[in-house]
């Protein structure tokens, strides 16, 4: 799912997510209707899809990209522009999508403190190249290693990449 995905702005949720099924060779209207109940766009009727609310339109690329039951989904910044609420949900619509479903979600951010509500393992990309791997439990592990009682994950970043540091950026 991209940053910005794009429909048939004049279709409904339902009209766009059977219009994408087809393109992959499928139609089964229950199973498109479950798709839209787990992303939370059950009551969204005839409502065209260019008055949805951003939010809205992130979780309706959620449901395009889960037509095929996908044991990988990857996407691009999918809270980047959304409300608090927003991003509540689609935060906690990615926990039920790998708890639930067990589908590996990947999830492409700058927004370190957004991920760490729910990522489990971290990977630094720097010039195109992954520099680093890791869980919270090894940054914990690492800072109290070093005598620091907490860890902020953006300052954590930087120091790896070689950026701005903070007085209680991490040196590990």
């Amino acid at each position: 799912v991209i940053e910005s995905p794009a429909f048939y702005p004049g279709m409904t949720a339902m009209e766009n997510l059977t219009a994408f099924a087809k393109l992959q060779g499928l139609h089964d209207p229950e199973h498109l209707q479950q798709l839209l109940d787990l992303v939370g766009l059950t009551d969204t009727g005839r409502k065209k899809c260019k008055h949805f609310s951003l939010g809205m339109k992130q979780r309706l690329a959620i449901a395009i990209a889960l037509i095929g039951n996908p044991k990988l989904l990857i996407l691009d910044e999918p809270t980047n522009g959304l409300d608090p609420e927003g991003m509540k949900e689609i935060r906690e619509l990615i926990l039920k999508l790998s708890q639930e479903r067990h589908i590996t979600v990947l999830v492409s951010s700058h927004i370190l403190g957004e991920l760490s509500k729910f990522a489990t393992r971290y990977g630094i990309i720097h010039h195109g190249k992954l520099i680093e791997e890791f869980t919270e439990e090894d940054i914990w592990r690492r800072s109290i290693g070093n005598g620091q009682q907490d860890i902020d994950l953006e300052d954590y970043f930087l120091s790896r990449i070689g950026g701005i540091k903070n007085e209680k950026s991490c040196e590990m």
